[in-house]
């Protein structure tokens, strides 16, 4: 329904929806977004707070760290970490998971949406720090079309119950195409992927969205506080990005990566 609300808004009055898309974007992102990843105090086990928060931020110092010295290494490991991270959570709710295809789909479903809008990852690419890339329009057509095909074969694999999950995620990256670059990632990692983190953690600790929402509470907000942080240091600094977008995209890799292995060994323990 988001994604189809997305598509007909770019459809009917482009340059208002263009201005909505980010607000909007935004509310998903102070839920479930964020939120998703802001319970991993309760993911893991035997947690001594302090020295939690320590690691946690250490993780993420290191991470902007590396942006600082070298955007390009910064971004494949992201875009590395986040395809394994993202289809973990889709394969595991489709019941297909191993490492393997963890990884494929996941590097399948970036290569997608990232290649089905080449000018604007250039454009995106230039903000974060890395210019001088080129890219072949028509290579990129033909390996968003192959991508888009092997998207599809999760469905020999998986059992017929699970097909609608399956598919309602498809519908998502596929009618991401019509609608621009950013809408596009920030449906998938919203409406899909925090989502179906966000059930999968109220299934397995026995709570509800609002009793989730209150122990999330402090480390959301921390989150939040973080991002402000981090575009501060980014005008006195002058670090690698500029804007805000390119910034969510440091600040989303930072706070991934100590979250991913948190949401890993959480569900290495699901029966």
């Amino acid at each position: 329904m988001a994604a189809v609300f997305f598509l007909l808004g770019y459809a009917v009055a482009p340059s208002f929806f263009d201005a909505l898309s980010l607000p909007l974007l935004g509310l998903g992102m102070i839920f479930p977004g964020i939120p998703h990843g802001a319970l991993d105090h309760r993911l893991a086990q035997k947690v001594i707070m302090p020295r939690f928060v320590l690691q946690y931020l250490g993780i993420m110092v290191l991470v902007v760290f590396i942006w600082y010295v070298s955007p390009i290494t910064g971004l494949l490991t992201f875009l590395a970490y986040s395809a394994w991270h993202f289809c973990e959570t889709d394969t595991r709710q489709w019941v297909i998971y191993t490492p393997f295809r963890a990884w494929l789909q996941g590097s399948l479903l970036l290569t997608f949406i990232l290649l089905s809008h080449p000018l604007e990852l250039l454009t995106y690419l230039k903000l974060l720090g890395i210019p001088g890339v080129s890219l072949n329009q028509q290579l990129c057509q033909i390996i968003t079309i192959a991508s888009a095909v092997l998207l599809l074969f999760p469905a020999w694999f998986m059992p017929a119950s699970l097909k609608p999950a399956w598919v309602k995620t498809l519908l998502v990256l596929y009618l991401g195409v019509f609608i621009p670059l950013i809408p596009a990632f920030g449906l998938y990692f919203i409406a899909v992927h925090s989502a179906t983190g966000w059930g999968h953690i109220s299934k397995k600790l026995s709570l509800n969205s609002w009793q989730l929402l209150q122990l999330a509470m402090p480390f959301s907000l921390g989150a939040f506080a973080l991002f402000i942080v981090l575009i501060a240091v980014d005008h006195w600094l002058g670090l690698s990005f500029d804007g805000l977008i390119p910034g969510m995209f440091v600040f989303l890799a930072a706070i991934s990566a100590p979250h991913i292995w948190f949401m890993h060994r959480f569900y290495e323990r699901l029966p």
